[in-house]
């Protein structure tokens, strides 16, 4: 496993003088992962969006680094994206019960309009064969997950900025107070010095900036 948040993760938990926890991070669906995060005692969830909605759900340290969650959109479909227009006929991709769907939940886009991925990939190329109109997603990531599968950011846009709350590393309400209470201090240690920053400027350069807003 790598990413921002394992490496973030690893080097808190190096910092507190605890084992390494890599090896213990297991890739789940979302859904199933946020599910149970909220009835297993000494499980972290990360990373996590970190919302008014969420925030007695878990114990919370933080944060990692900004969300930028967006709609993104094939450039050449010129897609333009008012959520107060009705009846809806545009049709989103999106993780089961992430952020992303809570909120185009909340925007009154129904149900039918909303499908779900579980592996990463099937998003983008959902939206490249033309099966979705959007693809809810952050858009580093998304630029980045893209970059990966063989496509140019820059043939897609951003056409929606749904929200910009911080990730965080989400513990469950069944984990002792004085660990979680431990770990935060080692975070901002870590933050303080700098070393939150080196880790996060490994992943995002120039070759994961090409998503833009739409003009």
């Amino acid at each position: 496993m790598k990413g921002i948040s394992v490496e973030l993760l690893a080097a808190v938990f190096k910092e507190m003088k605890l084992a390494d926890p890599t090896s213990k991070v297991v890739q789940a669906p979302w859904s199933r992962g946020y599910a149970e995060a909220q009835i297993r005692p000494n499980l972290l969830l990360f990373s996590t969006v970190r919302t008014p909605g969420r925030e007695k759900k878990f114990k919370w340290a933080g944060p990692i680094l900004d969300s930028d969650i967006v709609l993104i959109a094939r450039k050449e479909d010129n897609i333009r994206f008012h959520p107060e227009n009705r009846p809806y006929s545009q049709t989103f991709a999106v993780s089961h019960q992430d952020v992303v769907e809570l909120e185009l939940l909340r925007l009154g886009i129904p149900h039918s309009k909303i499908y779900h991925w579980n592996a990463l990939k099937t998003a983008p190329l959902m939206l490249v064969r033309g099966r979705v109109d959007m693809w809810g997603y952050d858009r580093v990531a998304a630029s980045y997950t893209l970059t990966r599968l063989g496509f140019n950011p820059r043939d897609f846009k951003v056409v929606h900025e749904l929200l910009r709350n911080p990730y965080y590393f989400a513990f469950s309400k069944g984990t002792d107070d004085r660990f979680v209470a431990d770990f935060q201090e080692a975070l901002t240690r870590l933050n303080k010095a700098g070393q939150t920053k080196r880790i996060i400027g490994r992943y995002l350069s120039e070759t994961v900036s090409g998503l833009k807003a739409a003009e």
